[in-house]
C-alpha cells in the first residue's frame, strides 16, 4: 500500500467523520426551522452541482500543471471553513447557501485526489481501501451524532463539533508526494475498448436516479424520530463499509461493469419500498439496501474512469465524470423534492426505475464491448 493511499485514506476518514455529523443533521435542522422537501431538494441539488461543476476545472488544472497536492489541500481547507459557517446559520437560506459553498472544497479536491489514487494498477482495490476508510469515518460520524443527540447537545452545537474535526483532516495532506505513477500507461497510446461517451451517459443516468440519502433521513425524521433517522443511517454506513472493499477488489478480476450492474440494482431496490411502505421495517430495509448499492458503486465507478483515461489525462477525466454526475444529481434531487409535495412517497418509484434502467444499460455496454 503506497504512502499517498494511506495519507489520503486517513484524511478521508477524518473528513467523513466530520461531514457525516453535519450531513446527517442538515435534514433535521431544516425540519426544526420549518424547511420542507423543496428546501431539502434545493440544498441537495446545489451541493452536488457546485461540487461537480468545479471538478472538470480542477481536473484540467491539475493535468496542465502536473500538480495535484496544492489543489487537494486547498479543497479540504475550503470545506472546513464553510462547515463552521453552517454551524452559525440561522435561516433556511443561510443553510442552503453555506452548504452549497462547503462543496466548493470538494469540487476543488476530488479530481486531483482521485488522479493520485488511480496510479495503482489495481484501481478497484485502491479505491475500495479509500472508500472503506471514508465510510469508517462516516460510520464513526453517525455514531458520534447519535451520542451527541442522546446527551442533549443541540443540532447546531453538534454541527460545530463536526466542523472542528475537519481541521484535523488537513494534517496528513502536507505529507503527500506528487507522483507520476508506477503505471505502464503514461506516455503510451494504448487503449482498451472505451465507449467513453456511452459510459458517462449511463453513469449520469444513475446519478439522476440515485437521489441523496438525505431524503431517506428526511422521511424517517418526519415519520419516526430524529434518533431513528440517525440510527438507520448508521446501518446504511455499516452496509457500505462491508461491501466497498471486497466488491472493489472483485471488479479488478471480473470487470467494473458487471459489478456496477449489481450496485445499480441494489440502489433501485432501496428506493422501491419507499414508494409503497413507510413502516419502520421497510424504512430500515431501504437504508441498508441503499448502503449496499452506494458501497458497490462509489469506488468502482471511480476505478472505471481511471481505466478509460491515460494517467496524464486522468484529472480531466475525473473532472468530466464528476461534472456530468453533478448536473444529473442536481436534476434528480430537485425533481424528487418537488414531486414529494404532489405525489407523496410514490415519487420514489420512478427514481427506482431509473436505477434499474442504468443497471441494464451498463451491462449492455459490457456485452457490446
Amino acid at each position: 500500500m503506497n504512502r499517498n493511499l494511506i495519507l489520503l485514506s486517513l484524511t478521508s476518514f477524518l473528513t467523513d467523520l466530520s461531514s457525516e455529523i453535519i450531513t446527517t443533521l442538515l435534514p433535521l435542522l431544516l425540519i426544526q426551522i420549518g424547511g420542507g422537501s423543496v428546501a431539502l431538494g434545493t440544498l441537495s441539488g446545489l451541493r452536488e452541482l457546485v461540487s461537480n461543476l468545479l471538478k472538470p476545472i480542477s481536473g484540467v488544472i491539475s493535468d496542465k500543471f502536473e500538480r495535484r497536492k496544492p489543489l487537494v489541500i486547498a479543497g479540504y481547507a475550503t470545506s472546513s471553513i464553510f462547515k463552521f459557517l453552517i454551524a452559525v446559520s440561522n435561516s433556511v437560506s443561510q443553510i442552503v447557501l453555506f452548504s452549497a459553498l462547503e462543496r466548493v472544497g470538494k469540487g476543488i479536491r476530488t479530481a486531483p485526489r482521485d488522479a493520485l489514487l488511480s496510479i495503482s494498477k489495481e484501481k478497484g482495490r485502491s479505491f475500495g481501501i479509500h472508500r472503506s476508510a471514508d465510510t469508517a469515518g462516516a460510520l464513526l460520524g453517525v455514531i458520534s451524532t447519535l451520542l451527541l443527540i442522546k446527551s442533549g447537545v443541540t443540532i447546531k452545537d453538534a454541527i460545530f463539533v463536526g466542523a472542528l474535526v475537519s481541521v484535523f483532516s488537513l494534517v496528513p495532506l502536507f505529507f503527500l508526494k506528487e507522483t507520476q505513477g508506477e503505471s505502464e500507461e503514461k506516455g503510451k497510446g494504448k487503449r482498451e475498448e472505451k465507449p467513453i461517451g456511452k459510459i458517462i451517459l449511463v453513469l449520469s443516468l444513475y446519478a439522476f436516479g440515485a437521489v441523496s440519502p438525505m431524503f431517506l433521513i428526511f422521511e424517517t425524521g418526519k415519520l419516526l424520530s430524529n434518533q431513528k433517522a440517525v440510527l438507520f443511517y448508521l446501518f446504511l454506513n455499516i452496509a457500505y463499509l462491508i461491501v466497498s472493499y471486497p466488491l472493489g477488489a472483485l471488479s479488478d478480476r471480473v470487470g467494473r461493469r458487471k459489478v456496477l450492474f449489481l450496485g445499480y440494482t441494489f440502489t433501485g431496490l432501496s428506493l422501491s419500498p419507499l414508494g409503497f411502505k413507510t413502516t419502520e421495517p421497510f424504512l430500515l430495509l431501504s437504508f441498508v439496501l441503499y448502503g449496499v448499492g452506494a458501497g458497490v458503486t462509489d469506488g468502482v465507478q471511480r476505478a472505471l474512469i481511471g481505466d478509460l483515461f491515460k494517467e496524464e489525462r486522468r484529472g480531466t477525466g475525473y473532472g468530466v465524470f464528476q461534472g456530468a454526475m453533478g448536473v444529473s444529481g442536481l436534476l434528480g434531487n430537485l425533481s424528487l423534492g418537488y414531486l414529494l409535495n404532489s405525489l407523496s412517497n410514490t415519487a420514489f418509484v420512478p427514481f427506482s426505475l431509473v436505477c434499474f434502467l442504468s443497471a441494464v444499460s451498463i451491462l449492455r455496454i459490457e456485452r457490446e464491448s
